[in-house]
């Protein structure tokens, strides 16, 4: 393709290098046709006599449609369960769901550490120095996290004070909440975590990376929410790991069969997390802020504004990783994970960035948390 120059001289090579003041794109063979006048082929009503001087107006091309931000959120239709599957779903329903609500964890299984940042008192910095010397789980994982990929600067990192120092008092608060809420997956025996153990450590993994998510694009947004959507993200899907938990119980005890395709499990758990969730919100006393995260964050629709804009962001972060994990299994939060980008008018870019930030902080997770 070339341009050419609207003039009224004679017919001369266009020069395909200049391309300042040329207005008309068309294909060089047809400059050539039309430069030497030898095709009689055309009608007089689409060539004159004047042929190279006048101008020749492409076909407009169609506009493009502008892709929006939340429709880079694409997902495989959602696996359903065959009739089979589905009966026993339906039959295990009630069943995991009153054992679930009857036998919440007590708060006081939780360490104090986590109740203390889950109610907005996260430790000060020296309390993270002490912290970090004096508790050894906690102490290896700040210095995992001090040299992993994330945070690495080319010096390795060997004292605690110092990967605290690393870290900053956010990032350390979080990763002694995040091992304190272990405490959570931390089973009465072995053997029902071993009923489960891909999905335990799955739901842990999950929470984690949506707080961290959540965290940071509250940072990017200069939102001051940072603190709460760390801490609702933890929390969102708490009502998985009861449900799971109990379903654990169940199977020991005889009373549900086992082993159950995993589709089945993870049908169960999708249908009663949110009534487990908001009841362990309530029996903990959990701010309510926290609560309407859990109890709303697979809403169709959640309103737009200032007391939403935390639930907004755990529902983007939380439905990013559960479609980056398995966007076939997990493909029903597509549709709510869209609208809470339109709700916070994200743009492509941020989108983009968040994608490449929610892997770096899922491979973060890994390193540190095991």
């Amino acid at each position: 393709m070339a341009w050419f120059r609207r003039s009224s001289a004679p017919p001369a090579a266009p020069d395909f290098g200049e391309v300042d003041d040329f207005d008309v794109l068309v294909d060089e063979a047809d400059w050539a046709r039309v430069a030497s006048n030898d095709d009689e082929s055309e009608s007089p009503e689409e060539f004159d006599a004047d042929l190279p001087t006048r101008r020749l107006t492409p076909k407009p091309k169609e506009p493009e449609a502008e892709v929006q931000a939340d429709e880079l959120i694409i997902a495989e239709e959602v696996l359903l369960p065959d009739a089979g599957q589905q009966a026993l779903v339906d039959e295990m329903l009630p069943i995991v769901l009153a054992y679930a609500l009857e036998h919440q964890p007590a708060p006081t299984s939780f360490p104090t550490l986590a109740r203390r940042a889950l109610a907005k008192r996260a430790p000060e910095l020296e309390d993270l120095f002490r912290i970090a010397a004096e508790d050894v789980a906690i102490g290896a994982a700040i210095l995992r996290a001090a040299n992993s990929p994330l945070f690495y600067r080319g010096n390795q990192i060997d004292g605690t004070r110092n990967a605290v120092s690393l870290l900053g008092q956010v990032s350390s608060g979080q990763i002694v909440t995040g091992v304190a809420s272990r405490a959570l997956f931390d089973l009465q025996t072995r053997a029902e975590y071993d009923l489960f153990p891909h999905a335990f450590n799955q739901l842990f993994h999950h929470a984690m990376t949506t707080a961290m998510t959540a965290a940071w694009l509250c940072e990017r947004k200069r939102l001051p929410y940072g603190d709460r959507a760390f801490s609702g993200g933890l929390f969102a899907n708490v009502g998985k790991l009861v449900a799971l938990r109990a379903l654990s119980a169940l199977v020991l005890a005889g009373r549900v069969p086992h082993p159950m395709p995993e589709v089945v499990v993870a049908r169960i758990l999708d249908k009663v997390h949110v009534e487990v969730g908001a009841a362990f919100h309530k029996r903990w006393s959990l701010p309510d802020e926290l609560w309407q995260i859990c109890s709303m964050h697979h809403d169709a629709e959640v309103p737009v504004g200032t007391q939403f804009t935390t639930l907004h962001m755990v529902r983007v972060a939380s439905g990013l990783d559960e479609l980056r994990i398995d966007p076939v299994m997990n493909a029903g939060v597509a549709p709510e994970t869209r609208q809470s980008i339109r709700a916070l008018g994200l743009s492509k870019p941020d989108i983009v960035a968040l994608s490449v930030r929610l892997g770096e902080i899922a491979s973060y997770v890994t390193t540190t948390f095991g």
